[in-house]
Order: structure tokens, then sequence, then C-alpha cells
């Protein structure tokens, strides 16, 4: 394998960097008091997970993989149902939570990239068939759905 980190990490890192970035400067800027005790939890999350990518845990890519397709989902369907009640969103909140969405939906398909499986060790080494499945609870293990092997 190549040294270096392949370009799917690097895009999911800028687009998990970017995601985390607006919503921070989103939430700064909110008319209400924002919630300290959730917002460190939220920062301390996300730099072990943005942390733990680029240092090659696998139970970093399970985290960042699957959160950032929720949390896609979510900020599309905020705003979604925000238009729909009819609420006045600004122009600027509507396109900062679309880049969100859209940049957590990046990084959700930069991290299922097989070069990405490759960077985390989640390519079976018997068949060399892609895996997301963890053998153990930390996922310090893989197990491939195919043939069994456990690396």
């Amino acid at each position: 394998m190549k040294k270096g980190l392949p370009a799917s990490i690097w895009v999911a890192g800028a687009a998990l960097f970017l995601a985390i970035a607006a919503l921070t400067l989103l939430t700064a800027g909110a008319t209400r008091r924002p919630a300290w005790g959730q917002l460190a939890f939220a920062g301390l999350l996300a730099v072990l997970i943005v942390g733990g990518v680029l240092g090659k845990r696998r139970l970093a890519w399970l985290w960042g993989h699957y959160l950032s397709l929720f949390l896609a989902i979510i900020q599309a369907a905020t705003l979604g149902l925000a238009w729909w009640r009819g609420a006045a969103v600004p122009w600027q909140v509507a396109l900062t939570l679309s880049g969100v969405s859209a940049a957590f939906l990046v990084a959700f398909l930069a991290l299922g990239r097989r070069s990405a499986l490759g960077w985390f060790d989640l390519l079976c080494p018997a068949c060399g068939t892609p895996s997301r499945m963890g053998a153990d609870f930390l996922f310090r293990q893989a197990r491939c759905r195919k043939c069994g092997e456990v690396w």
C-alpha cells in the first residue's frame, strides 16, 4: 500500500472540518445563549473522530462514517421541516445548513470508498473483500463477511 493519506481521507477530513466549523459559527451567531456543556461535548467528539480518522483508528472510522450520514440527514431534515412549517429562515442560515449537510454527506461517501477502507485496514487479507464489520466491541479486529477471516 502507498504511504501517506489517500485522497478519500483528505476529502473526509476536510469535509468534517468544514461542517464542524460552519456549525460552530452558526451556533456562536445564534441569538440565544448556547449551552456551553453541549458545545464542549460536541467539540470533544469532533476532535476525537477527526483525530481518530487521521490516526487510522477503526472505531473512529465507524463513528465518522455512520455519524456523518446521520448528521447530514438531521441537518437537511431540520431545514426542510422549517421550510415546510413556513418558518422564516434567513438565507445565511439556510445556506449554512445546506452546506453542512452536503459536507457531512461528502464525508460519509469519502469514508466509504475502497481507498479509505484500505487506509483503515478494512480489506480482507484473505479474499480482498471490503469489510465494515468489527470482530470485537472496540473494532480492534475486523471480520470478513465473505470468508470469515479475522484480522
